[in-house]
């Protein structure tokens, strides 16, 4: 495998830990922690917790490839 091949790898790494970081151990954190809520309320927003990790990704993904392919 060539470097550069190695560097994309490792920089896409790097965008997912660091939107898992943001997204699910931050806003995690800060609204379970703050919150009193019901159970189903729980559910619904890791529900939204996991579609904007899914989202952030997939942008942080093709912004970065954007950006390499220029």
């Amino acid at each position: 495998m060539n470097l550069y091949a190695s560097f994309l790898k490792k920089q896409i790494r790097n965008y997912l830990f660091g939107s898992a970081v943001a997204v699910l151990a931050v806003g995690s954190l800060l609204l379970f922690c703050s919150l009193e809520i019901t159970p189903v309320e729980y559910l619904r927003l890791i529900l939204a917790i996991c579609a904007a990790f899914v989202i952030m990704t997939l942008v942080d993904i093709s912004v970065f490839m954007s950006h390499m392919m220029d």
